[in-house]
């Protein structure tokens, strides 16, 4: 992807631009690997379990999809079904029954305790990209599953060059469909543009499979 980045040129009848962010504009998939990775481990200890979360799991079962959601595919991929909860759930790593959303809440401690850290790499050729686009007066927006986007960007010293970020905050405030379906882009273009721009003058780019094509 990044490779052929480097030769990019845009159409002229290019008129917005929606980017996912994770393997595209930064690579955060190591920090939300890591915090998966120290979310689970310590849950399935705690539970007598001994076989630890594994870099497969995480591409084959959580990557790109919102946070709860993808606790619970990875709980149902182990046999463990729990109560959803409340969005106020906490987990102090010692009960081992805790509801999704308090586990959710941690996984979200430890991505902000790697997160700063280890900071945030960037993917230059995307970069070069967005800053071109942007120096051409075409909006440009970011579509993510991650409720953590807004504060990725930032970290990175990219935010202010979007027009919006939808993220998974907005997927629950608005309804959307999470990845892979094409809800979170359609979403973003929409407000990018005002609604002005259809999705075939439309660029994405985006990593991971889209069940329907956004563009």
């Amino acid at each position: 992807l990044h490779s052929s980045m480097t030769h990019f040129t845009p159409q002229k009848s290019l008129r917005a631009a929606v980017f996912d962010l994770d393997g595209v504009i930064t690579r955060t998939r190591d920090t939300h690997m890591e915090s998966y990775r120290l979310l689970f481990n310590q849950f399935l200890k705690l539970r007598g379990d001994d076989e630890e979360f594994s870099e497969l799991e995480y591409d084959t079962v959580i990557n790109g999809i919102p946070r709860n959601e993808a606790i619970k595919a990875y709980l149902k991929s182990r046999g463990i079904t729990l109560t959803q909860g409340h969005e106020d759930d906490m987990w102090d790593g010692n009960e081992k029954e805790p509801t999704v959303y308090a586990l959710g809440n941690k996984k979200n401690e430890y991505f902000e305790q790697v997160l700063h850290s280890k900071g945030v790499v960037k993917y230059d050729s995307t970069v070069s990209i967005i800053r071109y686009l942007v120096e051409h007066k075409v909006p440009c927006g970011v579509a993510s599953s991650s409720s953590n986007a807004k504060d990725v960007l930032k970290k990175a010293e990219l935010l202010d060059l979007f027009d919006a970020v939808i993220d998974g905050h907005t997927i629950k405030d608005e309804g959307l469909k999470g990845k892979p379906h094409p809800d979170l882009f359609l979403y973003c273009l929409s407000k990018i543009t005002n609604d002005a721009v259809p999705p075939g003058e439309a660029m994405v780019l985006e990593d991971a499979p889209v069940r329907s094509p956004p563009a």
